[in-house]
């Protein structure tokens, strides 16, 4: 049971929302997603987002193609879905 002065997390806004939550107006934010129906979910939610890219790829492979980044500054966050036993050495 929970007492009425407790607050409920009802949903986890995840890493693309974290990301996309401390971005400036001159910010660009590249998402990728391998899985389908998550690819999806997240083209859908950030269509609004002008400053938000989805792309449907492997990460470790796209990244290369976006670094560096033309304004030659940027930051890299990896999110891996450690859901294989090699996810590890992909990252590295």
């Amino acid at each position: 049971t929970q007492n009425s002065d407790q607050k409920t997390i009802r949903f986890y806004p995840g890493s693309p929302f974290l990301a996309q939550s401390i971005l400036r107006a001159v910010d660009k934010l590249f998402l990728i997603e391998w899985k389908n129906d998550v690819f999806s979910d997240l083209k859908q939610l950030m269509t609004h987002d002008k400053r938000a890219t989805v792309l449907h790829h492997n990460g470790y492979l796209a990244l290369k193609s976006l670094l560096p980044p033309s304004i030659r500054r940027g930051l890299v966050l990896i999110d891996p879905p450690f859901e294989s036993n090699d996810d590890f050495a992909s990252i590295a």
